[in-house]
């Protein structure tokens, strides 16, 4: 912290940059004491925002975002699955889960004997799901329009596949999951998830780079990675649907843990 001292009638001329810049300490007759200079601007951390708007023209393998089920299914061989709540389909119950979690759906909470057996509470998932396998990609629909791509790739390659992405876009955030797949004697075999979200350019695209990891009671790790691509306006309205079922589902428990009391309550005379 440094000092200095001013003559009077030159702080005078100039005090609004002095006042913009310094702390006055002391004015004098004929001089001026001040503390303080190089005022350092407040740094703001830039963090990507997406917006609603569906900007994205260029679509995933030149398949426009939107595209009805009944129109894409006319060039592939593939039949699309039928309506679900797991969002695509996946090898394996855990694939489809993992994406759960990105969309913030809670799990049931079950603990059986101190165990936890909690799963994603898939009933809070709109039935509205469909998917389809092609070149080696799941395309997922939504209530009828292709919102969603997903598709597994060697872990190998993971990150050859980060850096790409890092060179063309933004990182913008991090998530990490974890739950046991199955309790044993000392040690529980679970499943680790990591993902990074990435925003595709100036487009509202979301763009998530996922690695799934099997922690093995064993003492093995099994690895796979996948890419998933969605535009936020499809993102959103999907979450919007599962946080109306949460409400309506707690407001539901609320009323019968109500009701349930009312015997007891009623004992209070």
């Amino acid at each position: 912290m440094r000092y200095c001292l001013i003559a009077k009638n030159q702080f005078e001329k100039c005090w609004k940059n002095f006042c913009n810049n310094f702390v006055i300490i002391m004015m004098l007759t004929t001089f001026v004491i001040i503390i303080g200079c190089d005022r350092k601007e407040e740094q703001v951390k830039t963090v990507a925002t997406f917006g609603m708007e569906q900007n994205d023209q260029e679509g995933y393998n030149k398949i426009q975002w939107g595209l009805n089920i009944t129109e894409f299914a006319k060039n592939v061989s593939s039949t699309p699955s039928e309506l679900n709540n797991r969002f695509f389909k996946g090898e394996s119950i855990h694939e489809s889960k993992m994406i759960a979690k990105l969309f913030g759906v809670p799990d049931t909470g079950r603990k059986v004997a101190g165990l936890d057996l909690s799963d994603v509470n898939w009933g809070l998932v709109p039935l509205k799901f469909q998917s389809i396998d092609k070149d080696d990609i799941q395309w997922v629909f939504f209530d009828g329009k292709f919102v969603m791509i997903i598709s597994q790739f060697k872990t190998s390659s993971y990150d050859a596949v980060r850096g790409d992405l890092a060179s063309k876009y933004k990182s913008t955030n991090n998530y990490n999951f974890s739950w046991v797949m199955q309790q044993m004697e000392q040690t529980p075999d679970t499943m680790e998830v990591k993902a990074e979200e990435f925003k595709r350019g100036a487009t509202n695209t979301r763009i998530f780079l996922i690695k799934e990891i099997n922690h093995m009671g064993i003492g093995m790790n099994v690895t796979s990675s996948f890419l998933m691509y969605i535009p936020n306006a499809y993102y959103e309205g999907i979450r919007n649907e599962i946080g109306q079922n949460i409400a309506k589902a707690t407001a539901a428990a609320q009323s019968q843990e109500a009701v349930q009391q009312q015997p007891d309550r009623q004992k209070v005379q």
